[in-house]
């Protein structure tokens, strides 16, 4: 008798219909020609965002720029810029990741000049002011001046009144003895405990055909031990009529990737133009204003 024998097919494993999709990590910063000379830290990222008109617009600050360079005659291709991911803060608190969109096209007056600007591809497009590359800074948290309590805010005032009064350069003779007025002022401290401190200072002479106006920023640092005094690390004045009434704003303090010594990016504003500078504290504890943009306005 034959017998045959069947033999049953195995199964064949169906096909995931479902493609675990891949979402492609954000392109990295596009490569930028920098001079050799260029007193622009680099560490920090080829260029960096400030909030524009509103939150979910930004410029793009290109910092190889020389300052007497026109950013009207400025050439940027803004497309390699697209979907690069960014770190933005808020008065040095971190307040999230994302990524530039599209650029914006500006309606600029003819004899006003501007920076490139980018769409925001943020979630929650408030609340910040200024953008990094991912991973090229960390930010300091800082207090104002506004935000200390009575007694804490009086206290540092005074002492940086006293510190003003013996910064370098006071050769205005008709000002001399009247009292400093401090504007604005921006405090932070390190996990050692060093401080710094950012501050706007005024004189002014009200002479009514000729009012002179002395603007004073000045960087102070104190240690973290018991009764140590603010003393002056840094200082700038500019003496003189309309023309020496700017006002800054500290954008952030931080430390760019891979430096110990920390950095303060500050605008100027002059006018109805704003200038960027970065302020360096080297490794001998001296501060120098590192890094100025061109001015940008009308």
């Amino acid at each position: 008798m034959l017998v045959i024998g069947a033999c049953e097919r195995p199964a064949v494993e169906r096909a995931n219909d479902t493609t675990p999709s891949t979402v492609p990590p954000p392109p990295p910063p596009p490569e930028v020609t920098v001079a050799t000379d260029t007193p622009w830290d680099t560490a920090a990222g080829p260029a960096f965002l400030v909030m524009g008109a509103t939150p979910d617009q930004a410029a793009l600050i290109v910092p190889f720029v020389d300052t007497a360079t026109s950013v009207d005659t400025l050439k940027v291709a803004l497309t390699p810029w697209r979907g690069v991911a960014f770190d933005f803060f808020r008065q040095g608190i971190p307040v999230g990741t994302a990524s530039a969109g599209d650029s914006i096209a500006l309606d600029a007056p003819d004899d006003c000049s501007a920076w490139p600007a980018l769409r925001v591809a943020r979630g929650d497009t408030t609340g910040w002011n200024i953008a990094f590359p991912t991973g090229r800074f960390t930010a300091l948290g800082v207090d104002s001046l506004a935000g200390l309590t009575p007694r804490d805010s009086a206290g540092l005032t005074r002492e940086l009144a006293r510190v003003a009064s013996g910064a370098p350069g006071d050769t205005a003779d008709a000002m001399r003895g009247l009292p400093y007025v401090v504007h604005r002022a921006w405090r932070t401290t390190l996990p050692s405990g060093r401080s710094w401190v950012l501050a706007e200072i005024d004189r002014t002479l009200n002479q009514e055909a000729n009012p002179v106006h002395e603007h004073l920023l000045l960087v102070a640092e104190r240690d973290s031990s018991a009764g140590s005094r603010w003393e002056l690390a840094w200082s700038e004045r500019m003496v003189g009529g309309e023309e020496a009434s700017e006002s800054i704003d500290l954008i952030v303090i931080g430390t760019p990737r891979g430096r110990p010594e920390p950095v303060i990016l500050f605008a100027r504003y002059l006018g109805d133009g704003v200038i960027y500078a970065m302020l360096q504290r080297e490794s001998t504890g001296r501060w120098r204003l590192r890094w100025t943009s061109p001015y940008v306005g009308c």
